[in-house]
């Protein structure tokens, strides 16, 4: 620590700006801002997580971000839910649906997921495919306990 206080200098305040960008090419906003309502609600974090320093983490890597506030989270959230239903709508109309599953362990908080896909043929003979659903398998995570989350 003493090396540290004595061999690296030390600035009375910190340009944001100054650092250099992660990522350097196009990204789609509208996509980043999806995802940012997926991970809120996946994680059941509050609105307002996205103000201040998230915004300031993502301008690192996306010079283009404008940032978020949590009333446009809520609008996020608001699309993501029709998104849903719009998909719920199209399943009603699907007479013979296959289902994969993949299944893992997240690295931080060591938590099994199962992630629940469904393939059809649409009428024009184009094969779909949708996610359905995400859903945490407490273990053991063996046959039986699949099927019920199912």
């Amino acid at each position: 620590m003493d090396f540290c206080k004595h061999n690296l200098p030390l600035e009375a305040s910190v340009d944001p700006t100054a650092c250099p960008n992660l990522y350097v090419g196009k990204s789609d906003m509208e996509k980043m801002k999806e995802s940012v309502a997926h991970w809120i609600m996946m994680h059941e974090h509050p609105f307002s997580i996205v103000e201040d320093g998230f915004n300031l983490m993502q301008r690192r890597g996306m010079p283009e971000w404008r940032g978020m506030t949590k009333n446009t989270t809520k609008t996020y959230f608001i699309n993501v839910y029709e998104l849903e239903k719009k998909l719920k709508s199209l399943l009603k109309n699907i007479n013979k649906i296959s289902l994969t599953t993949d299944c893992w362990k997240s690295k931080n908080q060591k938590i099994k997921y199962m992630v629940i896909t469904g393939h059809w043929i649409d009428e024009s003979w184009q094969l779909q495919k949708r996610v359905l659903n995400f859903v945490h398998i407490p273990p053991p995570r063996q046959g039986l306990e699949i099927a019920n989350a199912i």
